[in-house]
């Protein structure tokens, strides 16, 4: 058992460079403050990787965050939505505006597994003041559940909320 363990230990290490997608960097839940936001869905937070100063991406696991500068991203999205792609435009610019207006704030991220994704980049639930700022997002039309990544535990209930959403036209669904 120990033994491969070693070995798959290595093969990590030599396919991603890093210790981490082993070890455990990060505990089921984080504190930490938000450094900046590359858009709603991507938030930059300090390195967990011991000694490394280089801050690192934290995705909004369950959501879809629309891209303000994307054109084939968005159109593809506009097609599969059924919405306008100015609306997309304008929603994703304003989750990344109140994203961008997080920095500073201190956040905890709650982790399903995997803690990270395939480019290695952490990705977990947020949450701002005790409410979950995924579910926030896709409840006001500003993000969407993602259809692909079903295999966490708040996938149903982010679906639900996006039907909600789409119902009330809240967002992207009323523009």
């Amino acid at each position: 058992m120990v033994r491969k363990t070693i070995l798959l230990a290595m093969t990590m290490v030599l396919m991603t460079g890093y210790w981490v997608a082993l070890s455990s960097d990060v505990s089921e839940e984080l504190k930490t403050t938000v450094v900046r936001a590359e858009d709603a869905g991507t938030l930059i937070i300090p390195s967990l990787k011991g000694g490394d100063p280089a801050p690192e991406k934290l995705n909004v696991r369950g959501i879809i965050a629309f891209p303000a500068n994307k054109s084939k991203v968005l159109t593809l999205l506009a097609k599969s939505l059924a919405v306008a792609k100015n609306n997309l435009m304008i929603a994703g610019e304003t989750a990344r505006g109140e994203a961008e207006g997080l920095a500073g704030r201190q956040i905890i991220v709650k982790f399903a597994a995997p803690q990270r994704n395939s480019a290695n980049e952490l990705q977990g639930y947020v949450f701002i003041d005790g409410q979950d700022y995924g579910l926030s997002l896709i409840e006001r039309g500003l993000a969407v559940a993602d259809p692909q990544d079903t295999d966490h535990p708040n996938a149903d209930r982010y679906t639900r909320a996006q039907e909600r959403a789409a119902a009330n036209k809240a967002g992207v669904w009323g523009m």
